[in-house]
């Protein structure tokens, strides 16, 4: 990042944190955040992934967006593809509706952890529920450390 820094030109930044590495530590995440405001005014834009930018956004995984892996499988999600428990079809024989059902009917339900949080409708455990499935084995158990990231990236 920082060697972007150093180019002549404007140029947009995108950061996505690797929430399946588990050797996050807290002085690693605040350091995305002192990246992030070194940046601030440089970039032309500057997106981080679930940066609290979009508010009551509902993931649309499985239900008008799907993720097809290279040999033809499909996933609601970026965040499960590969993940054979999360494979809803292929391209040869379709979706399995029932499989997508499965998935996806928890997303009425609100997080039990993130009720009272100011940033409960801008944060990405509450928007993907594929990720906190992928995990914490739970759709409507968000990750400690996705919730870490939120909080630190969140929007005032």
């Amino acid at each position: 990042v920082y060697e972007f820094m150093q180019l002549d030109e404007e140029i947009s930044a995108f950061f996505s944190a690797d929430y399946f590495d588990t050797n996050w530590t807290e002085e690693m995440i605040q350091e995305v955040g002192v990246i992030r405001d070194k940046l601030q005014g440089w970039c032309k834009n500057i997106i981080i992934l679930g940066d609290g930018t979009l508010r009551d956004c509902r993931c649309s995984g499985g239900i008008s967006s799907f993720h097809v892996y290279m040999d033809g499988r499909i996933y609601p999600c970026s965040f499960v593809v590969g993940m054979e428990k999360f494979c809803i079809g292929d391209v040869q024989t379709g979706l399995s509706m029932e499989k997508v059902k499965a998935l996806s009917c928890n997303y009425g339900i609100g997080l039990q952890e993130c009720s009272g949080c100011d940033n409960e409708s801008y944060c990405l455990s509450f928007k993907c529920r594929y990720l906190n499935r992928a995990l914490t084995g739970e759709m409507n158990r968000p990750s400690p450390g996705v919730c870490q990231f939120e909080n630190l990236l969140k929007r005032q």
